[in-house]
């Protein structure tokens, strides 16, 4: 993955905050073209918080479903 410049953002929340865990809940009938937009939106912003040197502040994403 490329590396890209991270800005500096002044009102973090502290260290050792913890990850964010994100669930789309899903049916047989859905296609992956109907969320995995979004998940790349969180999957993005995990990066650039890993890349800034604050890993704690990323996103840790689930796809789930009855079937």
């Amino acid at each position: 993955m490329p590396k890209y410049p991270v800005p500096v953002v002044r009102d973090l929340p502290p260290e050792g905050t913890p990850r964010r865990r994100v669930v789309f809940v899903t049916n047989q009938n859905s296609g992956t073209i109907d969320y995995m937009g979004t998940m790349q939106v969180f999957h993005e912003a995990s990066f650039f918080a890993k890349d800034s040197g604050r890993p704690d502040l990323g996103y840790d994403v689930e796809v789930v479903s009855r079937g």
